[in-house]
Parts: C-alpha cells; sequence; structure tokens
C-alpha cells in the first residue's frame, strides 16, 4: 500500500435514510476524504463507494488532490496527518470531521 499516494478529497453528502446523521434533521454536510489510490479516478471511485455504504448521496466531489503535491493551509494539523497515514496503512477510506447544515439557514 505505501508505494500508491493519498488522495484528499472534500465531498458534499446528503444522508439517505439508515444513515448515521438524520436526513430529518440534516440537509447536508460537507467531509474531507482520504484514501490510497494509483490514481484520482480511483479515489473518487472508492470514495463514492465508501460514501454509499454509510448511506450517503454524494452531491459533489468539489476537490481531489495528491496529498503529496500540494500545499495545505495548515500542514501540521495532526487530525489530517493521522487520517493520511491510516488510509495509508489500512487501504481504506478515512473520514475528518462531518460538518453538517440543517437547511433552515435558507428559511428566513
Amino acid at each position: 500500500m505505501s508505494d500508491k499516494p493519498v488522495f484528499v478529497a472534500l465531498a458534499e453528502v446528503k444522508p439517505l435514510a439508515g444513515c448515521e446523521l438524520d436526513p430529518q434533521k440534516i440537509a447536508g454536510a460537507c467531509v474531507r476524504c482520504y484514501v490510497s489510490a494509483k490514481n484520482e479516478r480511483l479515489a473518487v471511485k472508492a470514495i463514492r463507494a465508501a460514501l454509499a455504504t454509510l448511506r450517503y448521496e454524494v452531491v459533489d466531489i468539489e476537490w481531489c488532490v495528491d496529498d503529496a503535491e500540494v500545499e495545505w493551509e495548515n500542514p501540521a494539523n495532526s487530525e489530517g496527518l493521522e487520517l493520511v497515514e491510516a488510509a495509508r496503512k489500512l487501504g481504506e477510506v478515512q473520514f475528518g470531521e462531518f460538518h453538517a447544515w440543517t437547511g433552515e439557514e435558507d428559511e428566513s
């Protein structure tokens, strides 16, 4: 696994019935995803499959980049570094914190 790069993506998702986030209360969420893959296409495919298993509809993959080829705004972020290493070691998609919204913000 260590020869494969780790890709980081930002996904916008919508919870479906049976999801950990209640679709009756949560309209959507954004989450950083980390996966070891040979290329971006395979990384996005793995992320979509993992999110579907967790009962999320993928609204958009806003970006997907090779972690080693990007300068991050906070390169020493311990959570990000741990998730990159977990993705590399375990070979499974890892997720950061889900930042959710209710949709009530639209109602004014």
